[in-house]
């Protein structure tokens, strides 16, 4: 986990400074979100995970998210409802920067299903 970690770590400093590098890489950070994670420091690789999201939504492809929102709602979904509240405020960032980004019917119809 702590190498995933890095690796998302590392993905929120190159879409800071590359939007096109973090372009690149999102569909696999998209991917990470989903999958049925259950090992201990679980709740901290997908806190990770949300805050890079929230830092990086602003300066992505907005074709890209807009894509991949119905695969990030439902994982945000299941973050926010955790009970890991670290994991759950990162995860409810995250949702208000979609929401920025896409605009609060998109995120509100995406969280929905």
């Amino acid at each position: 986990w702590e190498e995933s970690d890095g690796a998302l770590r590392l993905w929120g400093r190159l879409a800071a400074v590359s939007p096109t590098a973090g372009d690149h890489m999102f569909e696999d950070v998209v991917q990470l979100a989903t999958l049925d994670l259950h090992f201990a420091h679980a709740p901290y690789l997908l806190e990770t995970l949300w805050r890079q999201v929230a830092a990086c939504v602003g300066v992505l492809n907005a074709d890209l998210v807009s894509k991949s929102l119905p695969a990030l709602a439902r994982a945000m979904k299941t973050s926010e409802t955790s009970g890991h509240r670290l994991t759950e405020a990162a995860a409810y960032k995250a949702e208000n920067a979609l929401k920025c980004k896409l605009g609060d019917e998109a995120v509100r119809t995406a969280l929905a299903f």
